[in-house]
């Protein structure tokens, strides 16, 4: 599965697992009034399917290239590899240039605005959570924060040493 297909089929996964109240922290998530559309051992099956195709993604290398690949990972995490996703995500990070992919794709904004503000003020945010078994990964963030090739624009780059907490 390649790309798009992958994420997506994970999404869907996801969903269906959703209205059988997997994937959440409680039993009682499940709120339709409806019928599950899928058996909930078919929804099992299609999670095994799907988390092969990951790891046989991960393995050949494709997984890295899919442009929103923590995305993925996050999936692979839910469907019960969180191990495995972790080990793979702490082996990418070995190289800058995927630290740095890694960082990117997992950066934002938290907007705040009180009520004597005019405007929402935007502070960066990069969400840990995805690598918190992995400190190591995060020292390797220091490595990177020099690089002027780390981040395409110095406003850019500024944003995400600052959401790190490195300036």
């Amino acid at each position: 599965m390649a790309g798009v297909l992958l994420h997506t089929a994970a999404e869907l996964v996801k969903v269906l697992g959703y209205e059988h109240g997997m994937y959440s922290s409680s039993e009682d998530a499940r709120t339709s009034p409806e019928p599950p559309l899928i058996p909930k051992e078919n929804v099992e099956e299609l999670a095994k399917l799907v988390v092969h195709k990951i790891e046989a993604a991960a393995t050949g290398g494709s997984l890295a290239a899919h442009p929103s690949f923590m995305g993925v990972v996050w999936h692979w995490r839910l469907f019960g590899q969180e191990d495995r996703a972790t080990e793979w995500v702490r082996q990418l990070a070995a190289s800058d240039e995927n630290l740095m992919k890694i960082i990117r794709q997992m950066r934002g904004e938290i907007r705040s605005q009180s009520f004597s503000d005019r405007v929402a003020t935007a502070t960066p945010h990069v969400d840990c959570e995805p690598c918190r078994p992995a400190p190591r990964l995060w020292s390797g963030a220091t490595r990177c924060a020099g690089r002027r090739d780390a981040v395409q624009a110095d406003d850019d780059r500024r944003a995400l040493l600052s959401a790190l907490g490195m300036t």
